[in-house]
């Protein structure tokens, strides 16, 4: 078993600004709805999250250049940067894909609209449920707090 240096693994970002086309605007949209959370940084974040424990390696994004919700990196993660893109890197190499800026980003992209499409088809409480069981702190008020 190989032990990973997370601390290493999150020095660097190659992903500034995140674009959500318009299909993708409009999961989030029936996700507020359903989830009364009004903040597409959470809703953002919550889906990532949930897709990087999904077993399988997510299928390549197709999407449209329209960029109908813009976000910073700052913004999105928040002070779980480091953290956020230390679980995106162990997850490339546990599917054995190389770590160039390039998986990051499309890597990134295909958690991100996985877990928010994903995200979108369960009933309320159990994507919040689903989506609390998944962060990466053991306390409540310590998820809670990634909200």
């Amino acid at each position: 078993m190989r032990i990973l240096n997370l601390r290493k693994l999150s020095m660097y970002n190659p992903v500034e600004t995140i674009r959500i086309d318009k299909r993708n605007k409009n999961f989030l949209i029936q996700l507020k709805r359903k989830t009364q959370i009004q903040n597409w940084n959470t809703l953002c974040r919550w889906g990532f999250l949930y897709s990087l424990q999904l077993k399988e390696i997510p299928n390549k994004v197709v999407t449209q250049e329209d960029g109908a919700i813009e976000m910073s990196w700052k913004v999105f993660a928040g002070v779980y940067s480091n953290l956020i893109w230390a679980l995106l890197k162990r997850r490339i190499l546990n599917d054995r894909i190389d770590i160039t800026d390039d998986n990051l980003k499309e890597h990134f992209k295909r958690h991100l609209y996985r877990g928010i499409q994903a995200l979108t088809n369960l009933e309320a409480d159990k994507a919040i449920g689903l989506v609390l069981e998944t962060m990466p702190h053991t306390s409540v008020e310590h998820q809670l707090d990634l909200l």
